[in-house]
């Protein structure tokens, strides 16, 4: 049988993070697993190399400490003192520090979620979730971004 003791769930502040933070917590309640929220910084969208903006004034310590409050807070305080919870905000190209952070975090799933984007946008910048799913070495539940989680799980 699978044993689920960590469990990494990116999220990026929109509302179709939330279905998957709630599937992720609602796991972790079920497993007594730890769950990492982690939010992905795209570097992509800065005109910086990783070297350049940390060394530069772009990104604060108060700045971090804010995003990773913001990732906490998205968890309701009572469900916060069941299970253990960490946050990180990780700077570079999604997918890629994603699947590095399951790896060095010996992660045992991950739970995000998608965006349904469709068409020509889906086929020109890719999916997300699709990247993980392809390079990760372990499971990857994906939920809808529509998708709302049931008081039973």
């Amino acid at each position: 049988m699978l044993e689920i003791k960590r469990i990494l769930c990116p999220v990026d502040f929109s509302d179709s993070s939330e279905p998957s933070l709630n599937y992720a917590v609602a796991i972790a309640r079920r497993f007594n697993a730890k769950v990492y929220i982690v939010y992905v910084s795209d570097m992509e969208d800065f005109n910086y190399d990783n070297d350049t903006l940390l060394e530069g004034d772009s990104i604060s310590e108060a700045s971090v400490r804010g995003e990773k409050a913001n990732l906490i807070n998205r968890i309701p305080e009572n469900i916060r003192n069941e299970i253990e919870i960490e946050t990180k905000i990780l700077f570079g190209i999604p997918n890629e520090e994603i699947v590095n952070f399951a790896d060095e975090q010996k992660i045992d799933m991950i739970v995000m979620g998608t965006h349904g984007r469709t068409g020509l946008k889906h086929v020109l910048m890719g999916s997300i979730s699709e990247k993980v799913v392809g390079k990760s070495t372990c499971p990857v539940l994906l939920i809808k971004h529509d998708y709302h989680v049931s008081d039973n799980i």
